[in-house]
């Protein structure tokens, strides 16, 4: 590429040292810069931290008035392409590439950016900016992002991939001395959450055997070594604050879940994004949100998302939020099933509760067989047994993955539970659906049988439910 610039003056210039202008008080200096496939990578060093890096060929023009004596600088015309690009950003580690674009002067420091478009590793982004320039730097902007569900793109965090996302995102920012204050609104925005990552990131510690060359006031004194003659000035990063605004909920699915998030109804605690974090370095998230509503399916079931007891908080880390969410189900018998979450998301904890109250180990029976211990024989689980059948709930879930695989491929009815409401003897079962109204069930004694039950190791019982409320269960070891 090539970068041609002109600089002239209606009046004689004083050069210093023989190259560098220095224009007597209140005389304007006229630049224009003409790039020619000019590699944007030079501008690498001016978007740091916002971008990773940026490619492509910059072609065009821009003229502009350095003025003197206090008063400010303008750009008075520009026409500028962009082809070929690339840039990443690093708080989501998303690259995109085939980037191209048009800015263009409306008038005298007024900005218009067209025709952008970006490609991620799957999809595209198109958007327009209008930007407000003052004395040469940015002083507000206004932007607007949208792609369709055909092109949607993929949602990283830290180069960790979470789903895919389309919608429109309206953005406004204003420049301030110590801060860029950004406002974002979402509207139309839908997130496709994939199934559970186990790759993270894995934070690292600085490596001892590199050093950063410096290379402001830096002198280099010998063949292999430098040394600085002034110490260099470290200009903190400018921060970022992102207000993020719902013109409506953003609706979130994933393969048995579906909820919108809004912020709360009183406009208060609203999610800000703080990057970098003078802290960490990295992403801090507080504000919180509302799930407006939702439906999760827990174990087979569905449990719709109570609106009124549905919050999600956050405060410093954007990936382990604090959660305080109510989810209601309604069993067959007319029991309401509640599950409360609360917690941080890394650690949260689960509480079953129903109306009429029953026994934890009933609720959990309900929920992973479809009937109470009490209708299937069982001995209810007390209070100080609480613990133990919380243990089951693992193993009850596990069983619900068989029971979702069976019902795929299977002819007949197949499903799986596993009872571990006895203290040293988990029981897996098979159950397989011989008529509407007939099942079979093969179990296995894993432990120790307490007295007073069939000792056998394998259990074979037959099931002839000829009433709703009415069953005839025979059993053979």
């Amino acid at each position: 590429g090539r970068l041609e610039a002109d600089l002239s003056s209606p009046q004689a210039l004083t050069w210093v040292g023989g190259w560098m202008p220095q224009p007597s008080k209140g005389q304007d200096l006229h630049l224009r810069v003409k790039p020619s496939r000019f590699r944007a990578s030079s501008l690498s060093p001016f978007l740091t931290p916002v971008l990773s890096y940026v490619e492509g060929d910059i072609t065009g023009y821009v003229d502009a008035t350095i003025a003197t004596g206090g008063r400010p600088s303008r750009i008075d015309e520009a026409f500028l392409s962009l082809s070929g690009g690339a840039f990443q950003i690093p708080t989501v580690g998303q690259e995109f590439i085939d980037v191209s674009a048009i800015v263009r002067t409306t008038a005298r420091d007024q900005l218009l950016v067209e025709g952008f478009r970006a490609k991620a590793v799957s999809g595209q982004v198109a958007a327009t900016a209008a930007i407000t320039m003052q004395d040469l730097q940015l002083k507000r902007a206004t932007a607007g992002l949208s792609t369709n569900e055909a092109n949607k793109i993929r949602l990283t965090l830290e180069g960790v991939p979470m789903g895919d996302v389309w919608g429109t995102v309206s953005m406004s920012l204003e420049a301030k001395p110590d801060r860029n204050d950004v406002k974002v609104d979402l509207r139309g925005v839908n997130v496709e959450l994939s199934e559970s990552e186990e790759r993270t990131v894995q934070d690292l510690a600085p490596n001892s055997e590199v050093v950063v060359v410096p290379s402001v006031g830096a002198v280099r004194t010998t063949q292999w070594g430098w040394v600085t003659s002034a110490e260099p000035q470290q200009q903190p990063a400018r921060p970022w604050y992102v207000n993020v605004g719902f013109a409506n909920p953003v609706n979130i699915t994933r393969q048995g879940m579906r909820f919108s998030v809004t912020s709360l109804q009183d406009g208060s605690e609203p999610l800000v994004a703080m990057y970098p974090d003078p802290q960490t370095g990295g992403l801090r998230l507080t504000g919180k949100v509302r799930v407006a509503d939702g439906r999760v399916d827990i174990v087979g079931k569905h449990f719709n998302i109570e609106s009124y007891r549905a919050q999600v908080a956050f405060e410093g880390a954007a990936s382990n939020p604090e959660l305080n969410v109510t989810a209601r189900w309604d069993a067959p018998d007319g029991t309401r099933v509640y599950a409360d979450v609360t917690g941080k998301l890394q650690t949260m904890n689960v509480q079953l509760r129903s109306d009429p109250p029953r026994p934890p180990g009933e609720i959990l029976a309900l929920i992973l067989v479809g009937e109470s211990s009490t209708d299937a024989s069982s001995s209810a689980l007390t209070s100080a047994e609480a613990s133990r059948a919380g243990a089951g709930v693992g193993t009850g879930v596990a069983a619900a993955g068989v029971n979702q695989l069976l019902s795929e491929v299977a002819p007949v009815g197949i499903s799986t539970r596993v009872d571990t409401s006895q203290r040293n003897n988990v029981r897996p079962t098979v159950v397989v659906d011989i008529a509407r109204n007939i099942s079979a069930e093969a179990t296995v004694n894993t432990g120790a049988v307490p007295l007073g039950q069939n000792p056998d190791r394998y259990l074979l019982t037959l099931d002839w439910r000829f009433l709703q409320a009415w069953s005839l269960r025979t059993t053979v070891g």
